[in-house]
């Protein structure tokens, strides 16, 4: 869930290969403290972020594990996958289907304090 509350896809066509999503914040906690919290996101050094497709094969992914009981190893095939997103059985959508793979994977996100650790009520 905490991928819904922040941004981490980047939903314009075009950024440059380095482009960052980066949001700092300040949050008043339990006894009136502020912490200061900040979101980075970097994506594939010459793909760049995530963008719409790789946010829609997130989606059907995350679909697919709950189809298959939420397991360790859940099994799939590029065709399926396809059908799922809606696009054509074609060479260019599944060169598109694997680099919406390679931006998924090379997501790194950095996240500084925030969420509250329920069992310790720090933040991380």
């Amino acid at each position: 869930l905490n991928l819904i509350e922040l941004p981490w896809t980047a939903l314009w066509k075009h950024e440059a290969a380095n482009a960052v999503l980066f949001h700092e914040w300040e949050m008043t906690v339990t006894g009136g403290k502020s912490v200061k919290c900040s979101w980075r996101v970097a994506g594939d050094p010459l793909l760049g972020l995530p963008n719409a497709s790789a946010l829609r094969l997130f989606l059907v992914l995350i679909e697919i594990t709950r189809e298959k009981g939420v397991s360790d190893v859940v099994h799939f095939t590029p065709y399926d996958l396809l059908k799922r997103l809606g696009w054509p059985t074609t060479a260019q959508y599944y060169k598109l289907l694997v680099t919406s793979f390679t931006r998924l994977k090379a997501v790194q996100i950095h996240a500084q304090n925030c969420w509250r650790d329920p069992k310790t009520g720090a933040y991380a």
